[in-house]
């Protein structure tokens, strides 16, 4: 007899639980805004890159799988080493650099947004620690 009541609560229980779908998932577990897969952002990024003066440069990013980016003073490219090496980092919608250029011996930090599902990015440069001040620029995925 025990027994049977035991079965009896117990299967009460498991019919009143609730059931969660996709479409309406519990409280604690909302979905989280997309992050592009690293292979949708790696690649070259072509573009313009313009100084506070309004002086506009053409400008090449290669984003690498490995955490690295190589930028280009030129709209391809090119087979010449890069005018700058660093790192960026990617956070829902925004991309981070930190790129160290020799020319210049300084690091400039960026902060820039993709759009365009993932293939335009739009942001500004500044030197390290800030993110703005230096440029701006606008660069498609090739």
């Amino acid at each position: 007899m025990k027994t049977l009541l035991y079965s009896i609560g117990y299967l009460l229980i498991i019919s009143c639980t609730k059931e969660y779908s996709v479409e309406d998932p519990p409280a604690q577990i909302q979905p989280q805004p997309q992050t592009p897969p690293v292979a949708d952002i790696t690649g070259v990024w072509v573009g313009k890159l313009t100084r506070p003066n309004g002086v506009v440069f053409d400008w090449c990013w290669e984003i690498k799988k490995d955490g690295s980016v190589l930028t280009y003073d030129q709209v391809t490219k090119p087979t010449a080493m890069p005018s700058g090496v660093g790192t960026w980092s990617i956070n829902n919608t925004t991309l981070s650099s930190k790129v160290f250029y020799s020319s210049t011996s300084d690091t400039y930090k960026g902060a820039a947004t993709l759009t365009n599902n993932f293939k335009k990015v739009t942001g500004t440069e500044g030197v390290d620690p800030s993110t703005i001040g230096w440029s701006t620029f606008v660069m498609i995925k090739q």
